[in-house]
């Protein structure tokens, strides 16, 4: 990590890592989808509730990794 003008920090990381992050936002956005879709077929509660617990999952993996592409965003990158 480095200081940023304003005592903020970001993370300095290479592009191929900066792809790989983005693949996986990606990927996380497909997968909520299709969780979302499949919670509202199912009629089973004991279902529901595994696939509820998987797209919580899923919604926290995606917000942790969208803090992390906005912190590298917003400073520079090698």
């Amino acid at each position: 990590m480095a200081a940023k003008a304003g005592g903020q920090r970001f993370e300095t990381v290479s592009i191929e890592e900066r792809i790989r992050l983005k693949q996986r936002e990606a990927e996380l956005l497909k997968r909520i989808a299709r969780l979302k879709k499949a919670m509202n077929e199912t009629r089973e509660l004991d279902t529901l509730a595994n696939k509820r617990k998987l797209f919580k999952e899923a919604q926290e993996e995606l917000r942790r990794l969208q803090a992390r592409l906005a912190g590298i965003d917003s400073g520079d990158t090698k």
